[in-house]
């Protein structure tokens, strides 16, 4: 692991814990009002949503992280992901951040939240190893390998 990694990682859970409280107060934690805002009949989360994308930015700016961090050219792959993370969000009610939150809140929902983010993430590696190794081998030769 990379030195600035590990310099980074207590920040990370200090300000990882304090995004779950944050979350857990706002109301992202109830689908509820989840679900309000999907629906515009409440702006508040939506409001809170500009905020903390302002105070994000702000924050890389001012610690210069945003130097350390490579930056992550667009591909094919980023909408129908996006669309599929909105969707997940949609029907479970809750966003992966708040599904941490909410098993911090001893709320089972969260459960099935933090199930997708693993089998979501699974999904996604599984899909990246299979596209490298058909871009190394166009023929596909190698896809019967690949498990």
């Amino acid at each position: 692991m990379s030195r600035t990694r590990r310099r980074l990682r207590p920040a990370v859970v200090v300000f990882g814990a304090a995004l779950g409280f944050v979350l857990s107060r706002l109301g992202f934690t109830d689908a509820g009002e989840v679900h309000r805002m999907m629906t515009f009949v409440d702006l508040r989360l939506i409001g809170a949503f500009a905020v903390a994308v302002v105070v994000t930015a702000v924050g890389l700016r001012v610690t210069r992280v945003s130097r350390v961090l490579p930056a992550k050219p667009w591909h094919a792959g980023l909408v129908p992901g996006a669309a599929l993370f909105g969707l997940g969000w949609a029907v479970s009610g809750v966003c992966p951040g708040a599904a941490f939150a909410q098993l911090g809140e001893g709320n089972a929902r969260g459960v099935v939240g933090v199930v997708g983010v693993v089998v979501g993430s699974a999904l996604f590696h599984a899909w990246q190893r299979y596209g490298r190794a058909v871009r190394r081998d166009p023929f596909g030769t190698l896809e019967h390998e690949i498990v």
